[in-house]
């Protein structure tokens, strides 16, 4: 199992996170409106899934990580690897 896993790009390469050797596995992703928030989030969910490096739970609110909005290039991973655990509030 890989626990690096790719989280952003800089100017100078790849920003790579080590999962085994983080003190806290949880990531939080802030900004604000349109600053990729979401696109970064689905690399990340991607990367991780991709390379079994943890678990994932994502909370959306707003159906940002549906299906039909998740980007093409990373649905078929996530999708692939992922259980989906859905609660309807009524």
């Amino acid at each position: 199992m890989c626990n690096l896993i790719e989280i952003g790009i800089h100017a100078d390469g790849k920003v790579m996170l080590d999962m085994d050797k983080s003190s806290n596995p949880h990531i939080a992703i802030s900004g604000r409106s349109g600053a990729g928030k979401s696109v970064a989030g689905q690399k990340i969910i991607r990367n991780i899934a991709v390379n079994g490096a943890g678990s994932i739970i994502v909370f959306d609110m707003h159906r940002l990580f549906s299906d039909e909005n998740i980007f093409p290039e990373y649905r078929n991973d996530i999708k692939e690897k992922s259980h989906d655990i859905r609660c309807l509030v009524h």
